[in-house]
């Protein structure tokens, strides 16, 4: 039977731990980080990049997030405004109807558009609201 190994094992086996940059072998300081293995200094610029890309991203979801969080406040304070207006109307509209039942008046339905009633108004002076 041979020797089994999980990945992460064979991985890190493939590839040992990146010491930091900026120490050489006796582990002081290089200076500028870019002289070395020309693979160790791009995998660092790549490694850079996407931190730089992390950050942004980070930055930008969080603001759409603020963006959302607070178009979602407006949309609900004009939701709620709007009700209130329907309820006003709606009010409004059975004001109308029980003065046109007062006057011995025909009620047109509620499924009936407004403009239906006046298109059959006749064209006398004063307007009949019987059928």
């Amino acid at each position: 039977m041979g020797v089994h190994l999980r990945p992460s094992l064979t991985t890190s086996l493939r590839h040992p731990p990146l010491r930091s940059p900026h120490l050489d072998q006796e582990g002081s300081s290089q200076g500028d980080g870019h002289s070395g293995d020309p693979k160790r200094v791009a995998y660092m610029d790549r490694r850079k990049r996407n931190n730089e890309a992390a950050k942004r991203c980070r930055a930008n979801r969080r603001a759409v997030f603020e963006y959302r969080s607070r178009r979602v406040q407006v949309l609900e304070t004009e939701n709620d405004t709007l009700r209130d207006e329907i309820a006003v109307l709606r009010r409004e509209i059975d004001q109308y109807k029980n003065r046109l039942v007062e006057r011995g008046l025909t009620v047109p339905s509620s499924s009936a558009a407004p403009t239906s009633v006046i298109a059959r108004a006749p064209a006398s002076s004063s307007p009949s609201y019987s059928s």
